[in-house]
């Protein structure tokens, strides 16, 4: 009985562990996007475009594979400013769509008006 009450004290450990292991993960991939994104608006604010393209593009990746939408609307639509500025207008328009998208699929109602809003003044 007692090697029993062992063994189980001993899997109960391990699971824990392995909880505590994926629980920390977690967390340092959603602060990695968080400082890509506070990056990416910093130069995005400095009018450091390139910089801020980067960022952006690289916390739009790391959205994709943990599957943040909202992390990847916003990257979409801070880029959409950006190819905008570079005069690359369809790109920007495809971008906002592809954005627009994403704040539908999470019924995020600011985030949708703020992209129509920006949709109107690129198509202009």
């Amino acid at each position: 009985m007692d090697v029993l009450i062992a063994f189980l004290v001993i899997v109960m450990v391990y699971i824990y562990g392995i909880v505590y292991y994926f629980y920390k993960r977690s967390k340092k991939r959603q602060k990695k996007k968080s400082d890509l994104m506070i990056r990416a608006i910093t130069y995005f604010r400095r009018k450091n475009f390139d910089q801020a393209k980067y960022y952006f593009e690289i916390a739009y990746n790391e959205s994709l594979e943990s599957e943040d939408m909202y992390v990847a609307a916003e990257s979409l639509y801070y880029l959409t400013f950006i190819y905008d500025k570079n005069g690359h207008n369809p790109m920007a328009r495809e971008i906002l769509q592809e954005a627009l998208e994403y704040y539908q699929q999470l019924n995020e109602v600011e985030g949708i008006k703020k992209a129509q809003d920006l949709m109107a003044k690129i198509s202009q």
